[in-house]
């Protein structure tokens, strides 16, 4: 059972990771622009995390490892980065998380996705991986808290939406049982 829980996890996982790693190696590609339009915004939470150019180096060859499929490298690309610069952790964590799960080292994925949650707090895809994470080791109760507090943060999202309409359908499965 928690097989297919974690399988059913990780294919929604899936689903939420690769916009997120579209949208980092997009905006580490790109210096950002002044806003054009009073309808464009940037978050707060990443201006009090900027990045270096050198440690946004380091973070696009982790993702090229992802990308290839090599989650060891990446991991120890991450690490170093980490290490080298201890400033970039917001989206170091981030990415160190997505790697631990593909790796199933799930609960290492619990504590750098909390980490990247308490550094950029109002990052809805962040919260959702983090409650997929914890969903993964058995806290029904913080995924939901989670994936809630995701969907508060990006009503929009359909995929957000899907998570938590899971979580709330299995933890309904398990309360009738």
């Amino acid at each position: 059972m928690r097989v297919m829980l974690a399988g059913a996890a990780l294919s929604t996982y899936w689903l939420l990771s690769f916009p997120l790693a579209a949208e980092d190696r997009d905006a580490l590609n790109q210096r950002p622009e002044p806003a054009q339009s009073p309808s464009q915004t940037v978050s707060a939470d990443l201006l009090r995390h900027p990045i270096s150019y050198k440690t946004r180096g380091k973070l696009q060859r982790a993702v090229s490892w992802m990308r290839l499929g090599k989650h060891q490298e990446a991991i120890r690309q991450l690490e170093y980065t980490l290490a080298t610069d201890p400033s970039s952790a917001p989206y170091v964590h981030s990415l160190l998380g997505f790697e631990y799960m593909q790796t199933d080292q799930f609960t290492a994925a619990v504590s750098s996705f909390e980490t990247a949650v308490s550094l950029l707090p109002h990052d809805a895809i962040n919260r959702t991986n983090f409650g997929i994470s914890l969903l993964v080791v058995g806290d029904y109760k913080g995924a939901e808290e989670q994936a809630r507090r995701a969907q508060e943060l990006d009503p929009k999202n359909p995929d957000i939406q899907r998570f938590l309409d899971a979580v709330v359908t299995y933890k309904r499965s398990i309360a009738r049982q």
